[in-house]
């Protein structure tokens, strides 16, 4: 569990932390999420999202533990 590592939409937060919208999990980066779905804090044993706005699987990447 280190800043900057990846998870995918389904997996579980592995502690508290701050994340950060990468990409999809197909690779695109396209329709980009609105501007309030590019970060996200989830707690420990809570699962990746999917983007609200398109309903796409996406990757996320942890951006400072809590």
């Amino acid at each position: 569990m280190a800043i900057g590592e990846l998870y995918k939409t389904g997996q579980i937060s592995p502690i508290c932390a701050r994340y950060i919208w990468d990409q999809y999990d197909d690779g695109s980066k396209e329709p980009p999420p609105k501007p309030g779905e590019k970060r996200l804090v989830l707690q420990y044993g809570e699962p990746f999202p999917l983007v609200p706005s398109c309903g796409k699987a996406a990757w996320w990447k942890m951006d400072s533990p809590m």
